[in-house]
């Protein structure tokens, strides 16, 4: 129960930080239009992170990334109190605040979308992915109204809806520590595998072993057909 849970959790936070972000660099000093661009050149890095999880893994780049993303988001309300409105600085740490925890969230985007499908059994990996999809649907819907209802207030508009932002995205990239590795393991086909995800192998285990793709259990033959065996080995090697 805890995988399927923290799949659906994972991927109500991915989307509700994303698109939280997404639908609002409005809320930015500067241009929109120049906002928009930066975000847009964001996906770049964030994306090329795919590339090389096959040797850095799965579950540390993911919770690396959800939190450098939380971190980001939640340090704007220290810009938004303390830092001096209306210069060129502000500005600047402000937005490369907000870059940052958007290239932090596409990151954990693109892991966990293909990392989601490998703790299901074959059977069912179809249906945990579409379950992760609807609950991600979700935190799209709630995202832009949590932006919605403070943005009358002009301090707490550019504050509280961030904080929300980093603490859930911060929780989620500590909660998926949790979460077994799954570079180079063989994909579940059956729910007792899917269970076994991320327990080393033993010699009495049905998992199959990720480098051969063979099983390490040894089938032994039944008492009698054994002792069978045994006689007829005898019995060759007295006629030899």
């Amino acid at each position: 129960m805890r995988m399927p849970f923290l799949h659906v959790f994972f991927s109500f936070v991915i989307a509700l930080v994303w698109y939280g972000l997404a639908l609002n660099p409005g809320t930015l000093a500067g241009d929109l239009f120049v906002n928009y661009f930066l975000m847009a050149i964001t996906e770049y890095p964030a994306y090329c992170i795919c590339f090389v999880i096959n040797k850095l893994g799965r579950r540390w780049p993911h919770a690396i990334s959800m939190m450098v993303a939380g971190v980001a988001m939640i340090s704007t309300i220290f810009v938004e109190l303390y830092a001096q409105k209306g210069i060129l600085s502000t500005d600047v740490a402000q937005t490369s605040l907000f870059m940052l925890g958007k290239t932090g969230i596409t990151t954990a985007f693109a892991i966990f979308f293909m990392w989601s499908g490998e703790f299901s059994p074959t059977p069912l990996r179809n249906f945990v992915v579409g379950m992760c999809n609807v609950s991600g649907r979700v935190g799209a819907v709630f995202a832009p109204l949590i932006v919605e209802a403070f943005e009358k207030n002009a301090q707490l508009g550019n504050t509280i809806p961030w904080i929300i932002f980093g603490v859930v995205a911060l929780l989620a990239g500590i909660s998926s520590l949790f979460l077994p590795e799954t570079r180079n393991k063989q994909l579940p086909e059956t729910l007792m595998d899917a269970n076994d995800v991320g327990v080393k192998p033993t010699s009495g285990s049905s998992l199959p072993d990720p480098a051969h793709g063979i099983s390490l259990m040894t089938e032994q033959p039944p008492g009698d057909l054994k002792d069978e065996i045994m006689l007829q080995d005898k019995t060759n090697s007295k006629v030899i």
